[in-house]
């Protein structure tokens, strides 16, 4: 459930360290209650005698301040990292709360030294000068790629909080070089990776007012076609009225009529024309009919189209299809 604690019990004996032969009234000052000590076990650090300056905090709390170190590494006895290769310009700032904490939850605290750990440790902040920050820290490739040996900064936990209360920028290519001097030839892309998803899943982010631009020239696109379209039915109309009433000169009627009126006239009888055929203005009448509910219905998608770029196509609309806070370049 949304805000329930998946958290340890709130006193766990294993992890409580010997307090010798106090008294439970002197135990009590002794829980961590409002500014009391909370005597606790914690993994050790292990750290390299030279080249490392560490400030302790109590419970598993430190700022390391060396050359770039992070995770174990097999053979190499204080992790992997530049810094344990012994590569110049390496250097690091690691803020950690609740070192080795997926042990310390499970009431496994190891008895001999650990090593930083992107994956163990529960939260950090890494600052490092020179660092394989997605192999290190486990990040999908995206757009970006894998990245090596560049300067990072990486703000890791189970939750992650930026907060501005006047605005946040999210830039990339300020700089014309990177750390290292070296010039940086493109603009850098952002991702945004949910899942840590694989580089195939990336897209794009639409840049909203091309969006709605395209958008609105595909309304217009097709609010064209339906004029056209009821162009063309209102001149089938007028065809069909011709055709459906049609009648032309009947040569039999008229010499017959000649005939009879001994030549005066050839019209006296039917005009001397043909009837019209039923069956084609019963079909003209039917289509008059079908093509007066066709106009109707594109009168009635144009209102639709007209309240579709009103709901979605201009800020004030409900649905407006940009955010109205949020922007990308």
């Amino acid at each position: 459930m949304a805000g329930e604690s998946n958290t340890q019990k709130v006193r766990q004996g294993k992890l409580g360290l010997n307090t010798g032969n106090l008294s439970k009234k002197e135990l009590v000052h002794f829980g961590g209650i409002d500014g009391d000590a909370n005597p606790q076990k914690v993994p050790i650090l292990n750290h390299p005698p030279a080249g490392e300056t560490i400030f302790f905090g109590p419970y598993g709390s430190h700022i390391a301040l060396g050359a770039d170190r992070l995770n174990p590494r097999e053979g190499f006895k204080y992790g992997g990292g530049k810094g344990t290769k012994g590569v110049f310009a390496s250097a690091h700032i690691d803020l950690v709360a609740g070192r080795d904490s997926v042990d310390q939850y499970q009431e496994n605290i190891p008895s001999v030294p650990v090593n930083p750990d992107a994956l163990r440790d529960a939260a950090r902040v890494y600052i490092s000068q020179n660092c394989d920050v997605d192999d290190q820290f486990n990040c999908a490739e995206g757009t970006v790629g894998n990245i090596r040996s560049k300067s990072t900064v990486v703000a890791k936990g189970d939750q992650i909080r930026i907060i501005g209360r006047e605005g946040i920028k999210i830039i990339t290519g300020t700089d014309v070089v990177n750390s290292k001097g070296k010039k940086i030839r493109s603009v850098p892309p952002i991702d945004l990776i949910a899942g840590n998803a694989p580089p195939e899943m990336m897209q794009p982010v639409p840049r909203g007012i091309n969006l709605r631009d395209a958008l609105q020239a595909l309304v217009d696109r097709i609010n064209q076609l339906s004029g056209i379209l009821d162009n063309f039915l209102t001149m089938q109309q007028a065809y069909n009225s011709v055709l459906m009433s049609h009648v032309h000169p009947d040569f039999v009627s008229m010499g017959a009529c000649l005939w009879m009126t001994k030549g005066r006239s050839a019209t006296d009888y039917f005009d001397g024309k043909t009837h019209y055929s039923k069956p084609v203005y019963k079909a003209g009448v039917k289509a008059g009919v079908a093509i007066a509910r066709i106009k109707k219905d594109l009168l009635l998608h144009k209102c639709a189209m007209s309240g579709l770029i009103v709901e979605y196509l201009i800020p004030a609309g409900n649905k407006w299809i940009n955010s109205r806070q949020v922007n990308t370049s």
